[in-house]
């Protein structure tokens, strides 16, 4: 018979998910194997947290950062 070789490669990198709660946790996957991860729709603070999440990034902001630009908008305006 034949022998099938599959041959595994680690990804250069993952999108996470649409919601923060399943990027969180496929961050932490991806710390463990040292592969980064972009969120695009993730916003909690959590995340922000380089010790817990240091492959992550994302390309929105978080909720604090959203919370301090309104306030700063309302503030000079």
């Amino acid at each position: 018979g034949k022998t099938l070789t599959i041959a595994r490669t680690k990804p250069i990198g993952m999108l996470g998910s649409a919601c923060s709660t399943s990027t969180s946790s496929a961050a932490l996957v991806a710390s463990v194997y040292s592969v980064p991860i972009i969120g695009n729709t993730a916003t909690s603070a959590e995340l922000s947290d380089k010790q817990r999440y240091q492959f992550f990034s994302r390309t929105t902001y978080s909720v604090p950062d959203e919370i301090n630009a309104l306030f700063g908008f309302a503030a000079y305006h």
